[in-house]
């Protein structure tokens, strides 16, 4: 499986070297994941196992886990995370430490910046367009109109990010994702599915659904969305200059406009997808 994706991702002479994690330290990230997935109910008692319910299903995603840095398993120890005011460390940032330079230097890392670059390339005026020049148009009806403008101006480039990681016909099989990252995902799906089993309350479709939140963020809302929004680097050979960011407010609104089409793109395909997937991971 991912035998192209594998001789594509080697090919390159100057490729950056990868991160190797270890097995240790990526069942102790998935036990970190699936911790603050559950989450803890106030009116349990100590006694009792947190349990996967519907409305925990439904808040998927919605926030990235985060542990006190002081806490973090041995098994972490010499990896570079940062804490932030409140000396926490957020999952994402330990996956991304983990496997460092595997987004990026995987097929679909690399189309997403170059279908980034192209985007800004290919449309010069609405590339130079601020979120201060937006908040300058009079009223949202504008606004709104001037962000379809450039999501339809940008659609083949996202469409094309989809293609590569997804594959043309949505099967894992065909992905270009970083295979250590699909290896992650399963681990974390196999969790989660042994987790609901401990509430016979649950429907098959609200697991589906629960495998399906999940995955889409922990490979799109953690993953490729945010490096969508690193920097605006041009395809090799042009000139174009990397722009660092720290905010969004910093980013030409193309820049964001992309990341959001892509991932809009991105979730019409993820049904699809990750039910291939599901099928592999259940074989």
């Amino acid at each position: 499986m991912h035998k192209v994706a594998r001789q594509r991702m080697s090919s390159p002479p100057n490729t950056i070297s990868l991160n190797q994690p270890s097995p240790e330290q990526m069942n102790a990230l998935a036990d970190l994941w699936v911790q603050h997935l559950l989450g803890s109910s106030s009116n349990k008692s100590s006694d009792q196992t947190a349990l996967l319910t519907g409305i925990k299903i439904n808040a998927l995603g919605r926030t990235d886990g985060k542990i006190e840095a002081s806490a973090l398993p041995e098994v972490f120890g010499g990896l570079k995370v940062s804490a932030d005011k409140q000396g926490k460390v957020s999952l994402s940032s330990l996956l991304n430490s983990l496997l460092a330079n595997h987004l990026s230097q995987s097929d679909t890392g690399k189309i997403i910046k170059a279908m980034q670059a192209v985007a800004m390339q290919a449309n010069p005026t609405l590339a130079k367009i601020s979120f201060d020049d937006m908040m300058n148009f009079d009223g949202a009806d504008k606004q709104k109109e001037l962000r379809k403008i450039m999501a339809d101006a940008i659609v083949g480039e996202a469409s094309a990010c989809v293609d590569v990681a997804f594959g043309p016909s949505r099967k894992l099989s065909e992905s270009h994702l970083p295979q250590a990252l699909l290896d992650f995902w399963k681990l974390l799906d196999a969790r989660l599915v042994k987790e609901a089993k401990n509430n016979p309350a649950l429907t098959q479709s609200e697991i589906l659904r629960a495998r399906r939140n999940l995955g889409y963020d922990l490979l799109v809302t953690r993953q490729m969305f945010p490096f969508a929004l690193k920097a605006a680097q041009a395809p090799s050979g042009t000139e174009a200059k990397p722009t660092r960011v720290t905010a969004e407010g910093a980013l030409p609104v193309l820049v964001t406009t992309f990341a959001n089409t892509m991932s809009d793109k991105f979730q019409k395909a993820w049904n699809t997808f990750s039910d291939d997937a599901f099928a592999s991971f259940d074989a």
